[in-house]
């Protein structure tokens, strides 16, 4: 449950349309990160899934998980829970909070709202209570909930985010303070962890002509990456054939002979990046 200010709401909210929100919330929500990025185990990710704490969205269970910034903050959310040993029972209100869609704003979620104020200037604190309720509260908001329970769990949202940011964008990389979402968006699709060497290399697993690619560290800041295409000679002359293999600068080349004729040969673009 959000227990917010609705002056901060509006302030943060100014200068920015339904549409820009979305853009912000699609990217925040953009599937790139693995496991590794998340610190947890394999086994208790898979332990989370089987609970039905963790969204699982593969196609099968072989698959490869991936999370969104805001799946890895909720994982993260998770983790500072468990360091009072609060299991999943009490936990699954946080999970609807991060997930379930409001009825009069489908497209977004409770926490997809704190987010966009916790990425700008507004401090959230969340709030977990001894029966499972969880709070996100401003410090205005703080005393509601100190009214109705004597005791409960607080932890410093910004600082969950914050970490996030900085796994995702980089340790060098400033955590945003605008007070508009519309210079957010800017700050967000500028700041990214991927280098231009990295989107070389995903740019090179992009393509649909190579049915293997290979990657092999040659260094610490060196990869040969190898794209394997396989072609058909059917009605290629040799000449033709050696003028195929003039046009790379790096490739390893295999050559299928059969019954005196060449039946197929496969290319390997090498690239050093």
């Amino acid at each position: 449950m959000i227990l917010i200010s609705e002056s901060l709401m509006v302030g943060y909210y100014i200068n920015s349309n339904d549409d820009v929100k979305l853009q912000l919330n699609k990217k925040l929500s953009e599937k790139k990160y693995t496991v590794k990025d998340s610190t947890l185990s394999y086994r208790q990710i898979n332990s989370l899934g089987a609970s039905a704490m963790l969204q699982d969205e593969r196609e099968n269970e072989r698959g490869w998980r991936k999370f969104s910034f805001k799946d890895l903050v909720y994982l993260y959310t998770i983790l500072e829970f468990r360091k009072y040993g609060i299991e999943n029972d009490l936990l699954q209100e946080l999970r609807d909070d991060f997930y379930k869609h409001n009825k009069g704003t489908a497209k977004f979620s409770d926490v997809d709202h704190v987010l966009l104020l916790v990425l700008g200037t507004v401090k959230i604190s969340l709030i977990l209570t001894a029966d499972g309720r969880s709070w996100f509260v401003d410090t205005g908001y703080q005393t509601v909930v100190d009214s109705n329970y004597h005791s409960y769990t607080l932890i410093n949202f910004n600082e969950i985010v914050r970490k996030v940011w900085k796994l995702t964008k980089g340790e060098d990389s400033k955590f945003p303070s605008h007070n508009n979402l519309v210079e957010l968006m800017a700050n967000f699709s500028q700041s990214s962890k991927v280098s231009d060497k990295e989107n070389e290399i995903l740019d090179i697993l992009r393509n649909k002509n190579y049915s293997l690619v290979t990657i092999k560290k040659k260094d610490k800041n060196t990869f040969n990456v190898y794209g394997e295409l396989e072609k058909n000679t059917e009605g290629m002359t040799e000449i033709e054939l050696i003028e195929s293999m003039k046009e790379k600068d790096f490739t390893n080349i295999k050559i299928t002979k059969r019954d005196g004729k060449i039946v197929s040969y496969k290319l390997e673009d090498v690239y050093k990046i």
